[in-house]
């Protein structure tokens, strides 16, 4: 049960999270995934800003980084240059508008009030446990550690006028980047897109009169396009099927089917939850849990004010 629990929070977490970035990649005309480039580009060392770098941080195939790269260069946010000593090597670099987009969306607009809602004992107490929290998933997930490196311009910078703001920012947005990758692994394996599995998920916990389209649509902050191709695609592969509501002929509800819940029953808890809750121990994972619903809870009444 701790291990579903674990699971269910590192969603909401990562559900958060990601529609406010979303959210900022929309207003500058760009996608989810190109936002995200742009702040890793922004904050990783020299050596680091390469395509294989970006794969690594987000997880993600060479394709899909390749493909991203290509777009914010012809977006001119981003400049290609070769490295001096291997030919073989290609570095990315910001360019001054890239900078300044990538500055302009580094906080997520709630996350000042979030930082005064909890105060700075409960700021670096979450500190603390997401950052143990995702260097125990990466190394579950045998990914490399990725943590500031304290002695660029940037981290000195940081260090020096406190900024929990953009710590907080970070670590949860790290965590939740890291749930993601293992999610969109279990997504791949079943032959879906990671928005099916996630969509999946969330018609099989949702409550009874939630599981409807606009539902889905607030819980992933999804377009009604979207959500509808994505509805599309699960009912073809057998997974849902939908129901008009008794009472309401507007009104359409979203139901697995044997073979999707045979499905989810599968995947989750992924097998990365599952090990990490075994490593923490109950007593560590029970503080985890309550800092990560303390946190999901101020954040989800800090976003609902806005």
């Amino acid at each position: 049960m701790s291990a579903a629990e674990l699971c269910d929070n590192l969603e909401r977490l990562a559900t958060v999270v990601r529609a406010e970035t979303r959210r900022q990649a929309t207003h500058h005309g760009l996608k989810l995934v190109q936002l995200e480039a742009l702040h890793y580009l922004a904050s990783c060392m020299t050596f680091s800003r390469t395509p294989a770098g970006l794969s690594e941080y987000l997880d993600l195939t060479k394709g899909t980084v390749s493909q991203t790269l290509k777009a914010l260069e012809a977006k001119g946010l981003i400049e290609k240059y070769g490295d001096e000593a291997d030919a073989r090597i290609v570095h990315c670099e910001l360019t001054q508008a890239g900078r300044k987009i990538a500055r302009n969306t580094q906080l997520p607009t709630f996350i000042k009030k979030l930082e005064r809602t909890l105060g700075p004992k409960q700021v670096k107490a979450q500190l603390t446990g997401l950052q143990s929290l995702t260097n125990e998933a990466q190394s579950i997930r045998r990914q490399k550690v990725f943590e500031r490196c304290g002695v660029c311009k940037s981290c000195r910078q940081m260090a020096k006028n406190g900024r929990l703001d953009v710590e907080l920012a970070e670590r949860m947005g790290r965590l939740g980047s890291v749930f993601r990758a293992e999610i969109r692994q279990l997504a791949t394996a079943q032959g879906l897109k990671l928005v099916q599995l996630e969509s999946l998920q969330y018609l099989a916990s949702c409550e009874k009169n939630s599981d409807t389209p606009s539902g889905l649509s607030r819980h992933l902050d999804l377009t009604k396009g979207t959500v509808s191709q994505t509805l599309k695609a699960i009912e073809t592969k057998g997974l849902i099927e939908k129901r008009d509501d008794e009472s309401d002929a507007r009104i359409v509800h979203c139901v697995l089917t044997p073979q999707g819940k045979k499905m989810l029953r599968a995947a989750y808890p992924p097998s990365m939850v599952k090990k990490l809750a075994r490593r923490l121990g109950a007593s560590e994972l029970q503080s985890h849990l309550r800092n990560l619903s303390t946190l999901i809870e101020a954040t989800q009444e800090v976003r609902a004010a806005a």
